[in-house]
């Protein structure tokens, strides 16, 4: 698979997962309730999409297409980046 894939599918889960779908909020809560508000939950990484496209750009490109560690560092900062910009572009659509 090529580097440009693995951007283009880690920022896509990362943005449909995180800010579209609105599981990692809902589970979030969920979590924040059976504490009672004692220990608020944060669900950081799988709330964030910035924060979820990166990681799984840099994991999915360092363990399972087995790319050398500073390509795989880009390629989850890329990741990062391309998910704000379909952010961006989604929201002005709306």
């Amino acid at each position: 698979m090529k580097p440009i894939e693995v951007i283009t599918y880690s920022a896509a889960f990362g943005y449909v997962f995180a800010e579209v779908s609105g599981i990692p909020q809902r589970c979030a809560k969920f979590f924040w309730m059976l504490t009672k508000g004692i220990n608020r939950a944060s669900l950081k990484p799988f709330t964030c999409g910035m924060c979820l496209s990166f990681w799984s750009g840099l994991l999915s490109s360092y363990l399972i297409f087995n790319f050398d560690p500073f390509t795989s560092v880009g390629i989850g900062f890329t990741a990062s980046l391309t998910a704000v910009l379909i952010k961006a572009i989604h929201q002005r659509l709306l």
